[in-house]
This record gives C-alpha cells, structure tokens and sequence, in this order.
C-alpha cells in the first residue's frame, strides 16, 4: 500500500505487490504501439462513496479489451480509497500504471504506460482537478446517479485526443 504522505510529498513509486495487496491485479501487459507513453483512461470519482462521476478513454480495438480491465480495477480502488489515503499515488500494474489525485473530497485518476512519466502524469490531473471542480465542485456532493457528468468526460476526452495526437501533453 502507499505510504501516508502531505500533499506536496512526492508520489510513492508501488509495486505489483501493492498493488496486489489493494486487490488489483497485475494484467496481462499492454503492448507498445500508437498509444505507448500515452494516458489512456481517465476517471473522476467521489472518494466518500466511490461513486464515478466522468470517465474517458482511449478508443482502439487492440486495448479495448485491456481498458475495461483497467476500468473495473480503477473502480474498485476507487471504492477503497478513503480521507486516510495518500492525496497522491502511483501503483504499478504490470506494465500500465494508475496514478491519483486527490483533492477536496474527489478523486482523480489516470492509466498510463509505466514509462509514461509521473511528473506530467499528476501535472495533468491537476489541470483536470481545477477544470472539474470549476465546472462541478459545487454539485459532486448532491448527485447520487454514477456518472452524472459524463459530458465533462465525453468534452475532456476531445481535448485529451487533441492533445495526445500533436504531442503537447
């Protein structure tokens, strides 16, 4: 498991074990090819309860199945995280790594290559982290329906793709 840390310590590096010990499992791999050294799946979710609140991800055929791995893994820390949790933390899963940020009762979380570097990884979430609660951090606390902003993810995975095809990130 993490190691507690302040929120300007810097994310603690996790091991399959851990990542094991939080009960998800390693996968199979993911294979490098257009999508390598990319973000690939980003969720919201509402660290009292778990309940996601937006999701993107990237559409390919190779990895789709891979994704919804990485998707039900996501959502089930999500359901383990809690106030005590490490505000910042990566955890390795094979070969893709989730990297999360939590910040004012939400968390933020990314699936990356384990190459993909962790400095832009969490730069990234906190970009997402100020968009979010710009636009939404008033109302996370009153939904009760899984999702209810899907449209911020459906708008930030435009962006994202943007973003990933020229390079910028």
């Amino acid at each position: 498991m993490c190691h507690w840390q302040k929120t300007t310590s810097p994310p603690v590096r996790q091991t399959n074990a851990a990542a094991n010990q939080l009960g998800l499992s390693p996968g199979r791999g993911h294979k490098a090819g257009p999508f390598a050294e990319m973000l690939l799946l980003t969720m919201i979710a509402r660290l009292a309860d778990g309940l996601p609140l937006a999701a993107s991800m990237q559409e390919d055929e190779q990895v789709g199945r891979d994704l919804q791995q990485y998707q039900t893994q996501a959502k089930q820390l999500f359901r383990k995280l809690n106030e005590q949790s490490p505000t910042r933390c990566t955890l390795e899963a094979g070969s893709m790594a989730f990297h999360y940020f939590i910040e004012q009762g939400v968390c933020y979380l990314v699936l990356s290559e384990a190459s993909f570097p962790k400095k832009l990884a969490f730069a990234y979430l906190e970009d997402l982290q100020a968009e979010f609660h710009e636009q939404h951090g008033k109302k996370v606390q009153t939904v009760s329906r899984p999702y209810s902003f899907i449209e911020f993810g459906k708008k930030h995975k435009t962006a994202l793709d943007s973003e990933t095809t020229t390079g910028s990130i």
